[in-house]
C-alpha cells in the first residue's frame, strides 16, 4: 500500500566508496541517522549539480550507509502517467503522514523543479513564473516530520528562502577519476562484461564517462558487443556534452628525450610517492619542447585528470567575470581531484607593471592568490617566460626550462623514431625537437626514405623552415605531431 500511495523503496547500488570525493557524505549519513533517530521536524537536505553526476544515486547510497528506508516520492500517478505538481505534493504529504510515525524512512524528491516551477530570479528578491504558494512551501519545509532529500540541476532558479530552510545544500560534482575507475571494474562485474581499454581515455577526457558506465555496460552486454560499453559511453557523453569530445592526450613519453637542467624521471616519481599533494611546476621553453605533453604525462604518473584551461577559456570581457572563471577553475580541479594546466600561461600571469587598467592587475592577482592557497597539483606552460610577472616564480615549486634537443638526446631520438643508429651527420643539425622528429616519422609512412643519410637531409629542412628557438608544439612518440 505505501509503494502504492507514497513510492517505491529506493534501493542503493553504489557504496560510499563510490563518493569518496564527497567530502560532507560522512556527515550527511550521520545528519540523516541521527534525524531520524529523534524523529526531528524539518530536516531537508539539497543536492544540486550538472546531469549526470550522481545525485539520486547519492541520495539513495546516503540513505543505506544511514540504515534508513528511503522512498522516492511520486514519479507516477496512480495510473502511472506523468505526475502534476499538485499530485507530487500530495503524495509528499501523504507520505509525512504515513511514514512520520514509524521514525525509520526518508524521502527522494527528485527533480526540486516540480515543487517550484520554472521560476526565474527577478530584480530583488522576487521570482517570477513560480509555482504554488510561498508561504505553505516553506511551512512544509519547516514541519515535515520525515527527513526529505531535495535534488536538482542547479539552484539559481531556487528562492533564498527555501535555501534557508535546507539543513544542508551539497554540490556535486564529476567523481575523480580514481573513483570512476573503480566504478568501472564493479559494474563491469556486476553486468558480466569486460571493460574496454578505450575507457580510461574516456574517463580523462570526459569525467562525466562516470554516470553512464552501468547503462553503457549493459548495452554493451545486451548487444555482446566486445568493447565492453566504450561505443555506447562515447556516444552517451557526446551527447550529454552537445559537442564532440576532446582529443586523446599524448601517448606514452620517453622522459630520457626532453632536454631539461634536471633529470625528469625521478623528479615524478618523487612526485608521485609524496603524500602532500600540492606540488607546483612552471615549464618553459620554445614551442615544440613538449610542455604540454609533459604535464599529460605528470597527470597520468599521479593516476588524476589533466583539467586544461587556456587563456581563451578564462578571458572575459565583463569586468569581474575572469576572476570568477579563474575562481571556478580551481574549484573544478578541487572537485576532480586532478592536475590544473594553464597553458598560455603569460597570457594569465603577465607583468603586472605592464598592465594599462586596474582590472588587468586584478586578474593577475587573482590567479597568484589562488595558485598560494590550492592544494592540489598546478602546471603552467609558457613560450614567454620573460613576460610573466616576476612574483610568478615563488609560486611554483619547480621550474623547468626545456630546450632543443643537444646531441646525444637528438641521437637517442633518432633511435627511437627511426629504430635503427644516426649517422654522424646528424650532429651538424641543430634547434632539433622531438616534434621535428614525430613529423619526419609521418613523413615516412607516405614517402620512405632512401637511407638515414636521407632521413638527416629531412630533420636538416624541419630544423631550416623554422625560426631559432622555434618548433611545432607538443608530440607524442607514436608518431603525431601538434
Amino acid at each position: 500500500m505505501i509503494d502504492v500511495l507514497v513510492g517505491a523503496r529506493q534501493t542503493a547500488t553504489l557504496t560510499l566508496d563510490d563518493f569518496v570525493h564527497v567530502a560532507d557524505a560522512a556527515f550527511l549519513v550521520r545528519l540523516l541517522r541521527g534525524a531520524v533517530s529523534e524523529r526531528a521536524a524539518g530536516i531537508n537536505i539539497l543536492i544540486h549539480g550538472p546531469p549526470g553526476t550522481g545525485k539520486t544515486e547519492l541520495a539513495r547510497t546516503l540513505a543505506a550507509a544511514a540504515g534508513v528506508e528511503m522512498r522516492s516520492v511520486a514519479e507516477a500517478d496512480e495510473d502511472d502517467n506523468e505526475p502534476t505538481r499538485r499530485e507530487r505534493v500530495g503524495a509528499l504529504r501523504l507520505a509525512q503522514r504515513l511514514l512520520g510515525p514509524r521514525g525509520d524512512a526518508a524521502l527522494l524528491f527528485d527533480e526540486m523543479e516540480d515543487l517550484i516551477g520554472d521560476s526565474q530570479r527577478s530584480d530583488g528578491d522576487w521570482f517570477s513564473r513560480r509555482e504554488g504558494s510561498k508561504v505553505f512551501v516553506n511551512r512544509m519545509l519547516e514541519t515535515n516530520a520525515v527527513p526529505v532529500i531535495w535534488t536538482t540541476n542547479a539552484i539559481g532558479n531556487i528562492d533564498d528562502a527555501i535555501l534557508r530552510r535546507m539543513s544542508f545544500v551539497l554540490k556535486l560534482g564529476a567523481p575523480p577519476r580514481r573513483t570512476a575507475l573503480r566504478m568501472l571494474d564493479r559494474i563491469a562485474r556486476d553486468e558480466g562484461v569486460q571493460p574496454g581499454d578505450g575507457f580510461v581515455g574516456l574517463i580523462d577526457r570526459a569525467p562525466e564517462t562516470a554516470s553512464v558506465l552501468r547503462v553503457a555496460a549493459r548495452a554493451a552486454r545486451l548487444a555482446d558487443d566486445g568493447d565492453g560499453g566504450v561505443r555506447a559511453a562515447t556516444a552517451l557523453v557526446r551527447a550529454l556534452r552537445g559537442a564532440e569530445l576532446p582529443l586523446d592526450s599524448p601517448g606514452a613519453l620517453d622522459l630520457e628525450l626532453f632536454e631539461t637542467d634536471r633529470p625528469l624521471a625521478p623528479l615524478f616519481a618523487a612526485m608521485r610517492d609524496s603524500e602532500t599533494p600540492d606540488v607546483s611546476l612552471l615549464l618553459t621553453g620554445p614551442p615544440g619542447t613538449g610542455k604540454t605533453a609533459l604535464a599529460h604525462h605528470l597527470a597520468r604518473a599521479l593516476d588524476r585528470p589533466l583539467i586544461v584551461k587556456r587563456a581563451s577559456d578564462l578571458l572575459s570581457k565583463w569586468v569581474g567575470e575572469t576572476e570568477a572563471q579563474i575562481a571556478e577553475a580551481f574549484a573544478e580541479a578541487r572537485r576532480q581531484e586532478g592536475v590544473l594546466l594553464f597553458d598560455e600561461a603569460d597570457s594569465l600571469l603577465f607583468d603586472r607593471t605592464r598592465a594599462h587598467n586596474s582590472w588587468e592587475v586584478g586578474q593577475v592577482n587573482e590567479l597568484l592568490t589562488w595558485l598560494d592557497r590550492h592544494p592540489l597539483p598546478v602546471v603552467a606552460a609558457t613560450n614567454h617566460p620573460d613576460s610573466l610577472d616576476p612574483a610568478t616564480l615563488r609560486r611554483f615549486v619547480f621550474k623547468l626550462d626545456l630546450r632543443p634537443l643537444g646531441r646525444e638526446r637528438a641521437a637517442r631520438a633518432f633511435v627511437r623514431f627511426f629504430h635503427c643508429t644516426a649517422p654522424k651527420s646528424l650532429a651538424e643539425v641543430t634547434n632539433l625537437t622531438p616534434g621535428d622528429f614525430a613529423v619526419v616519422a609521418r613523413q615516412l609512412r607516405h614517402a620512405p626514405a632512401l637511407d638515414t643519410y636521407d632521413i638527416v637531409d629531412r630533420l636538416r629542412y624541419e630544423s631550416l623552415v623554422k625560426p631559432e628557438r622555434s618548433g611545432r608544439v607538443g608530440f607524442d612518440l607514436g608518431g603525431s605531431s601538434r
